[in-house]
């Protein structure tokens, strides 16, 4: 589910280096500003911006090394917005005329860089674009989903369904609970998950099941990782054993036995604390991920897992922003052999899919062409992305939350740019979430993310996806 990690050290500076530049040095520098703000792909495109012609028949070696390139150019655009936040911390506290025009000028110049930067970037990532189609990962038809929770109804999971099959959709993401199935270390209860696998089957949708939830007996909480991941791994190796594809609970269901899942995603947004038991640390979800990866394929070959991934973290051991993704990899170097797939939620806030502008890139939808560039940095370019949520909340605090319209519009819009420009690596897209979890147009924004009502009946985003859908 959806969660607000606080603003940004770096985009708070930001925002100060502005204000403070503009009292320090007067109006003189406010064109150079505006010049490294507008330098996206749209403003370059608008100036006239001369880039290379290049066509989708290029290889995927260059694509994958033109990646690289806006990779390493982002990170630099980073360093210097860094270096600019430092100076405008400098500025504000500096007493003499000199330090002032010392830390100006640095700021000046920081600010040109970034704009020669972005420039170049544009090109780049236009040039991606235009040639990612033939080199990407995902193939076949989008799978479009809903997390719907249907298995937490209880006699009311068919109903529940039921109203599901009116978006029009063909999967349903739902938690399969390790502390329902494992509630001690010796015994295993699976009833809850048999009865919604075929209910859905009946109601022709395959499941995505989200491995999370740690029993009191391998933790201290529910939301806790473990450190020793092998309890966790012979859980979800016991999963694909039994639900994925030729598993053995099917030989009782022949008939039904073509839903079977074939894709798992190993937890739930273990980069945020609500998810962590507040304890952030990209190592140990690595170490998770190669455990239950390794175990969950040797248990069930035709089985696929997700692996989640962010763009930067705050390890809660430390007050360093890292990459999410380097830093997974540092603890794992070898962590390709055990994912097939990545699972990303980005979440814009009141922000519209298409956006390029407007928040922090952690907090736009347009991070996952980042956390891309990142995973093909380290030779996951034949990884396809699954949506696994996004969405918008309907709440009253229009700050954070949407109208039902904007919501409705959101949401075609996000079929659209998922369609165009990240259909090459995104293979699955699951709207968060099918209803209202209380009343609808609260102040509540995590329980105002549904198409629907709390009592049913649908918001005007229902329609966006049923059309989306083809239903």
């Amino acid at each position: 589910m959806p969660s607000s990690p606080p603003l940004s050290t770096l985009h708070r500076a930001l925002t100060g280096v502005l204000a403070t530049t503009v009292v320090a040095v007067g109006a003189s520098l406010l064109p150079v500003v505006a010049t490294a703000a507008a330098s996206g792909p749209k403003a370059s495109a608008a100036r006239g911006l001369s880039c290379p012609v290049h066509t989708a028949a290029s290889s995927p070696q260059r694509v994958a090394r033109y990646r690289r390139t806006v990779a390493i150019r982002r990170a630099r655009i980073a360093r210097y917005q860094r270096d600019m936040a430092r100076h405008s911390r400098a500025l504000r506290r500096a007493r003499s005329a000199g330090t002032r025009r010392h830390h100006a000028r640095a700021i000046a110049r920081d600010a040109r860089a970034i704009a020669r930067l972005r420039r170049a970037l544009a090109c780049q990532t236009r040039y991606v674009s235009v040639s990612a189609s033939s080199a990407g990962p995902a193939t076949g038809p989008l799978h479009v989903g809903v997390s719907a929770d249907t298995q937490g109804w209880g006699s009311q999971m068919g109903a529940r369904q039921d109203a599901v099959s009116g978006l029009g959709v063909k999967w349903l993401r739902e938690e399969f609970s390790w502390r329902v199935v494992q509630p001690s270390a010796g015994t295993w209860d699976w009833s809850r998950y048999d009865q919604l696998l075929v209910s859905a089957a009946q109601h022709g949708d395959t499941v995505l099941p989200v491995l999370i939830s740690t029993p009191s007996w391998a933790g201290p909480t529910a939301n806790t990782i473990p450190s020793d991941p092998s309890a966790y791994a012979a859980f979800v190796a016991a999963v694909a054993a039994r639900y994925g594809p030729g598993g053995s609970f099917w030989g009782a269901h022949q008939d039904l036995a073509s839903f079977a899942p074939r894709t798992f995603e190993l937890w739930n947004e273990p980069y945020y604390p609500a998810f962590s038991n507040g304890d952030i640390d990209p190592g140990r979800y690595a170490r998770l991920v190669k455990a239950a990866g390794s175990a969950g394929h040797a248990a069930n070959g035709q089985a696929k897992f997700l692996m989640a991934a962010e763009t930067d973290v705050r390890p809660t051991a430390t007050n360093q922003w890292v990459s999410w993704t380097d830093a997974m990899y540092q603890a794992v170097p070898d962590l390709n052999n055990y994912f097939d797939a990545v699972a990303v939620h980005p979440y814009s806030g009141n922000l519209a899919p298409d956006a390029t502008s407007g928040a922090p890139i952690h907090e736009r939808f347009d991070r996952i062409g980042l956390i891309h560039d990142r995973m093909v940095a380290k030779g996951a370019s034949n990884k396809p992305f699954w949506i696994t949520e996004v969405g918008w909340s309907t709440c009253s605090d229009s700050s954070a939350c949407v109208n039902e319209a904007t919501q409705a519009d959101y949401t075609a819009r996000l079929f659209h740019v998922v369609s165009s420009t990240y259909r090459s690596y995104v293979a699955a897209l699951f709207l968060y979430r099918s209803s209202d979890l209380g009343p609808s147009g609260s102040s509540d924004r995590e329980a105002n993310f549904g198409l629907a009502h709390e009592d049913g009946s649908p918001k005007p985003a229902w329609a966006s996806v049923r059309a989306a859908a083809g239903a």
